[in-house]
């Protein structure tokens, strides 16, 4: 069984949580558009992947506070650098938006 301060725990967490999140958030905007409550049509062809996507990565800080407060820091290591991978394979996938 693994630790609960260690470097697997953060990598496994912070490849699951964003997975998760995209998860829960991509059902909530097919529910609003199937209710005609926000229709994908209104946005940007990649507005859902795009958008979604990044706020999923970005919610790997409430991880990361939570590890904070925990001061576990071995799992917070371990959480870097499967949110740094995702950041930069949205960056890649989606320079063209950036216009960088």
């Amino acid at each position: 069984m693994l630790k609960k301060d260690h470097f697997l725990t953060g990598f496994l967490v912070g490849i699951i949580w964003p997975v998760m999140v995209y998860g829960i958030l991509l059902t909530i905007m097919d529910l609003l558009d199937s209710l005609d409550i926000l229709s994908a049509h209104q946005l940007a062809q990649d507005f859902h992947t795009r958008t979604l996507s990044l706020v999923a990565v970005g919610c790997n800080v409430f991880a990361m506070q939570y590890f904070n407060k925990k001061k576990w820091v071995n799992s917070m290591r371990g959480l870097i650098i499967p949110t740094l991978v995702f950041a930069v394979i949205w960056f890649i996938k989606f320079r063209h938006v950036l216009s960088l």
